[in-house]
């Protein structure tokens, strides 16, 4: 599946012995069959090989209702330097990692747009086809990818399969739903398994910028240094149990504010936190809400879960390292605060409960340092003294910086994809392609703006990148979003 990767499965079988084919193909691979004691393996590299329905073409094999067709290409020897690494090349001495990529989707006309849409990108990408549910699961036992990208609606095994499949498999790829309608059944159990949804239809370009920011996170959480940060900081928080329960709730087409709120009054903390906000100058009720159903009815159930995710997410750093009480609410407070404002700012309401949960946690990255790396954040608050902490003294003391540090966390939750992303380049946006505003745009200037009256704590890697906000149209807004984090900062 990747270079050098061995494929799993039954041995090749022509027609006439029977047995059925996996429907996939792939896209910029030469490959040659080998016989295996595991069935066959494959070796692949990116040649431009022309994509068909079925049978022989150029650079590439597929196996397709059951008959094995070997491409002329020959098998490259691994590259100097090269050396297999689980699915794919290790890059070294100059050798590029590809982006490995699986579609899933059961009508052939959708799968031939897209690869005909990604031809330019065969070189930089290792694409494969699979043609219905089934396929996928059966790709996903043979390799690993990057990104999983399928429609949702499918015969027999449908998209919500081959995603859990994805989860169960290869935890960290990437899974996103392209689909067209859904029913709201289909989607309340999509949730918990997507990082993202693409609705078809829609162009080439889409699909590329989604792919490139998917692999962008990928390629960060895969970062050593991270992943020593990470490591050297122990037993590093489960995702917060109020947060899958109120997604199990959430999942469910039945479920009310009642349910909602059933789970939820089992932790008065919890309780009182969510009346506490409801009743905050930012929502400007006339009247007074007492009763936890109908906060949950006014805020909607993915406001509530987010609330209830931000406020049980520092439990567990309670009483570890240099944080006292005080400061985890203090900490709280600020994300609040960036919450609120980063979902006023939203154009788009579809946004606006993203953007407030990746508001409330944007520095959560600084709890994991102060409570599990207390060391290093001594270190950090001695050198950066009067002149005020930087991106790269993060980087050099710890080799990540606090932002990474919290979406690794982030994404290791399962949270959306646009949460993840924002929380992860809220500090430098201009380095996600898009044009346009978005979550991410959200969270860069609520930080920005909040870190503007902050002097207890200078960082200059909280300024605002007013080249990025002309880019996507947004500059001209500022002195009113200032005058809005004013009003933020002076509601009780």
């Amino acid at each position: 599946m990747g270079f050098g990767t061995g494929v799993r499965g039954t041995a090749p079988q022509h027609p006439s012995q029977g047995g059925g084919g996996w429907g996939i193909s792939e896209a910029g691979g030469g490959r040659r069959g080998l016989p295996g004691a595991s069935g066959w393996q494959a070796h692949s590299w990116d040649s431009g090989g022309s994509i068909g329905r079925r049978g022989r073409v150029s650079g590439r094999v597929v196996r397709w209702e059951g008959e094995p067709i070997v491409a002329d290409t020959p098998t490259p020897p691994i590259p100097p330097g090269g050396r297999r690494s689980g699915c794919r090349l290790a890059q070294d001495e100059g050798f590029p990692t590809m982006i490995r990529v699986l579609f899933v989707d059961d009508e052939p006309r959708v799968l031939d747009g897209i690869r005909r849409s990604l031809r330019s990108r065969r070189k930089a990408w290792h694409l494969v086809f699979a043609e219905g549910g089934e396929a996928g699961c059966e790709a996903l036992e043979s390799g690993e990818f990057d990104v999983v990208i399928t429609d949702l609606r499918m015969p027999g095994v449908d998209g919500c399969a081959v995603l859990e499949k994805a989860k169960e498999v290869h935890p960290d790829t990437m899974r996103i739903i392209f689909s067209g309608q859904v029913h709201e059944q289909e989607a309340l159990r999509a949730v918990p398994l997507a990082h993202q949804y693409l609705a078809k239809p829609c162009g080439g370009g889409a699909i590329e910028r989604v792919i490139e920011r998917a692999a962008l996170l990928r390629q960060l959480f895969a970062n050593q240094s991270l992943r020593g940060v990470i490591s050297a900081a122990g037993a590093i928080p489960s995702c917060p149990k109020v947060y899958l329960e109120l997604t199990e709730v959430l999942r469910d087409p039945e479920s009310s504010a009642r349910d909602a709120a059933d789970v939820l009054e089992r932790d008065m903390a919890m309780c009182t936190k969510i009346l506490q906000i409801v009743n905050s100058a930012f929502f400007g009720l006339s009247q007074p809400v007492t009763n936890l159903q109908d906060a949950v009815s006014f805020l909607g159930l993915k406001l509530v879960r987010s609330i209830a995710l931000s406020e049980a997410a520092f439990r567990p750093f309670e009483g570890k390292g240099v944080f006292g009480p005080t400061d985890l609410s203090e900490h709280q407070k600020s994300g609040f605060r960036a919450a609120a404002l980063a979902r006023d700012l939203c154009p788009d309401k579809a946004q606006e409960d993203h953007a407030y949960l990746a508001g409330m946690l944007h520095d959560f990255g600084w709890v994991v340092i102060g409570c599990l790396l207390p060391e290093a954040f001594a270190e950090l608050e001695e050198r950066s003294g009067k002149s005020g902490l930087t991106l790269s003294l993060e980087r050099e003391v710890l080799g990540a910086t606090h932002a990474e540090i919290g979406a690794y966390l982030l994404g290791t939750w399962g949270l959306p994809l646009p949460v993840v992303e924002a929380v992860a380049y809220h500090h430098h946006p201009a380095r996600v392609e898009h044009d346009s505003f978005e979550v991410l745009t959200a969270i860069h200037v609520a930080s920005g703006l909040m870190a503007e009256t902050d002097q207890s704590r200078p960082r200059r890697g909280a300024r605002l990148d007013e080249r990025y906000l002309s880019r996507v149209g947004a500059l001209g807004a500022l002195e009113a979003w200032r005058q809005r984090r004013d009003d933020v900062l002076s509601a009780p």
